[in-house]
Order: C-alpha cells, then sequence, then structure tokens
C-alpha cells in the first residue's frame, strides 16, 4: 500500500509532497505493485508506526532546503 501526503518544511516553509511505501507482509497471498512518484519526497525513515505497519511520526528531507524534518503523519486519504 502506497500513502500519500503533504509537509511544509519547518526551516524554509515550503509545502512538498511526499509517499511512503508500506512494508507487505510476506505471508499475504498476494502483494501490490506501485509505481514511484517522479515528483514527490521519500519519507526517509519511519520513527514510530502502528501495529499494521503505518507510520504515525516519521522523517523527511526538504527536497529544497535539505533539512531533515520530522513530523507527525497526516495522509490526504489516498491510499
Amino acid at each position: 500500500m502506497m500513502i500519500q501526503g503533504k509537509h511544509e518544511c519547518e526551516e524554509c516553509s515550503k509545502a512538498f509532497e511526499w509517499y511512503y511505501l508500506v512494508p507487505q507482509h510476506i505471508d499475504s497471498p498476494s502483494f501490490q505493485a506501485h509505481f514511484i512518484p517522479q515528483n514527490k519526497t521519500s519519507i526517509k525513515q519511519v520513527i514510530q508506526q502502528d501495529e499494521k505497519r503505518l507510520p504515525i511520526k516519521a522523517s523527511i528531507h526538504c527536497p529544497k532546503c535539505d533539512k531533515l524534518n520530522i513530523f507527525k503523519v497526516e495522509t490526504d486519504g489516498s491510499h
């Protein structure tokens, strides 16, 4: 599953879109394939996740100023 959202950089205040590919369980009967979005930034590291392995808190580098941002993950509802 891919989740997506928007984040505003803490340093330069630029808003940018991000994505994260949620790891699929090895015992799944089938796997989903996704195209990697070219115009979005990937979450660098998941700091905290829930029982379904969805990120709660993560880090990401701003594509404009390269500042490492740590933020609470709020998705835009697209899965």
